[in-house]
């Protein structure tokens, strides 16, 4: 296990939180949430080490990496991710050049990259799971990515839009990550970045049993004002974000599944329209957005540097 005692983003000394959050799907080990005073960007503490993390995603229930489901919750997952993967694309077409060049980073199976091909996007895929990248590889081909020094070597012809679906949070090396999507982005292109927010009206709700935790998986924690300081660190104009409705519903009866409610669902919808509600009018933030960061035509020497 690594600790971690300063921010990455504005490098404060990171503050400890009274919440312990279990791994629920996995370990049942406890984590401790470290918040930056700063930037507010909230780690997972200990950090597994990078040689071990991937233990953390070997298991049944880890749906993301899953090409049929199994029980109530996967299902759940599936008909909503049918649903979001046609408002992604709405999301993201205005935002595409002429080429339509994009990078789905983290691409899993590779259901979002079969859609923006079928889109008629020039479209290419990075998934560092074996197993998940050898089924989306099956699905479309070579254009799938399975190792960093290919998405490198993609650097001859710069992406219009790269794209992180619930990934940025899972990402062990953040900076050396953002350095990389700035490199391989054309001036003006679009960083789109999918994420929990632990503001949300959902998070306060639930607390320590709040599914959009997903420890140690999740490795950062965001609210808005983290989003503002990355976008800043690393060369990029917030220019919107649009909030994801349906993750609330989803997120909520996980939480639920974690309190052992045995009237979850109807518990789990009740919350999730709160939070929604609460989104909509202004009170709290929606329990996830969808980040647009636009990456500034001047970049600065440190972002310029080689990743250690």
């Amino acid at each position: 296990m690594k600790k971690i005692s300063k921010c990455i983003l504005c490098c404060e000394k990171l503050a400890g939180t009274d919440r312990k959050v279990t791994d629920h799907f996995c370990t049942g080990k406890k984590f401790d949430l470290l918040i930056c005073p700063g930037c507010e960007l909230i780690y997972t503490s200990p950090l597994p080490s990078k040689d071990k993390i991937g233990e953390f995603y070997r298991f049944s229930g880890y749906v993301s990496h899953s090409e049929k489901p199994g029980n109530f919750f996967q299902r759940i997952y599936f008909f909503i991710r049918k649903i979001m993967i046609k408002k992604k694309i709405r999301f993201i077409k205005p935002h595409l050049g002429d080429s339509k060049r994009i990078l789905d980073y983290g691409s899993g199976t590779g259901v979002f990259l079969a859609r923006c091909i079928k889109n008629n996007f020039n479209a290419f895929g990075y998934e560092p799971d074996d197993r998940a990248g050898n089924i989306a590889r099956e699905k479309i081909g070579s254009d799938v990515m399975l190792s960093l020094q290919d998405i490198d070597n993609q650097q001859l012809e710069k992406f219009d839009m790269v794209t992180l679906w619930h990934v940025l949070e899972h990402i062990y090396d953040l900076d050396p990550a953002m350095k990389r999507f700035n490199r391989i982005l054309r001036d003006k292109g679009m960083l789109v970045l999918a994420l929990p927010n632990y503001e949300s009206f959902d998070a306060s709700y639930y607390k320590e049993l709040w599914g959009g935790y997903d420890v140690p998986r999740h490795l950062y924690h965001f609210n808005f004002n983290a989003i503002k300081v990355l976008a800043k660190k690393y060369g990029y104009v917030l220019l919107k974000a649009r909030p994801l409705v349906f993750d609330s519903y989803f997120v909520s009866l996980l939480s639920e599944k974690y309190k052992k409610n045995p009237i979850f669902i109807a518990r789990a919808m009740l919350i999730g329209l709160i939070s929604n509600l609460y989104g909509l009018m202004g009170f709290k933030p929606y329990s996830s957005m969808v980040y647009f960061l636009k990456k500034q035509e001047t970049i600065t020497p440190e972002m310029e540097a080689s990743e250690e």
